[in-house]
């Protein structure tokens, strides 16, 4: 059974172009802040101003990386996202392979989905995000391309793009009605799906 090849190396960073060393450290220093109080409190519930401060950075400085909580919960789902990827990747440098490496990365974005429920609805609380944010990001194609060259890797067909057009809307972090599915639909269903389409013809 062959490892996944043409994986996507990382995701894309659309968000934080051209961003300098300084400007990243502030960013994830930030974020890895906003992860301890969320263990505290609802994104809904966090104060900007007392991010700035627990974070050591100026209220003006907060405000230029995330304009608002919705821009701070979805930059948190990128940057957790990417560790999705980091264990994908090292299960497949591992030698991991095939239909159960696909089934595992299938439930753990199933698994994000559900777990971060409250950090996709603060996405789209302001009309300013729009709530299909996720569906024209980078990181609808880095999903895409994953299922994609996943599934060409098992299966000789090159159905790739139409395995991954086929999942996408119940991995897809659109609204947080999709999350509460993926809750009822369970991760045996989910994996039930996957087994079928890889037998598809």
């Amino acid at each position: 059974m062959p490892t996944f090849s043409n994986l996507p190396d990382h995701l894309p960073t659309e968000y934080f172009p051209d961003e300098r060393s300084d400007a990243a450290r502030n960013r994830q220093l930030i974020l890895e802040q906003t992860r301890a109080m969320l263990k505290k409190m609802s994104i809904l519930e966090l104060r900007m101003s007392d991010l700035a401060a627990q974070s050591g950075v100026g209220k003006g400085t907060l405000y230029r990386r995330f304009e608002n909580k919705s821009a701070l919960a979805k930059a948190l789902i990128i940057d957790e996202l990417s560790d999705v990827q980091t264990q994908l990747h090292r299960k497949n440098e591992k030698g991991e392979q095939g239909e159960e490496l696909l089934l595992w990365f299938v439930k753990a974005m199933a698994k994000f989905n559900m777990e971060h429920a409250d950090l996709i609805s603060a996405t789209i609380m302001r009309e300013d995000m729009p709530a299909d944010w996720w569906i024209d990001s980078g990181a609808s194609a880095w999903l895409k391309h994953t299922l994609a060259a996943s599934y060409n890797s098992i299966v000789s067909n090159g159905r790739g793009d139409w395995f991954a057009q086929c999942l996408i809307p119940t991995l897809t972090l659109a609204t947080p009605k999709s999350s509460a599915r993926l809750d009822r639909l369970e991760i045996q269903r989910l994996e039930w799906l996957t087994k079928a389409l890889l037998r598809a013809e």
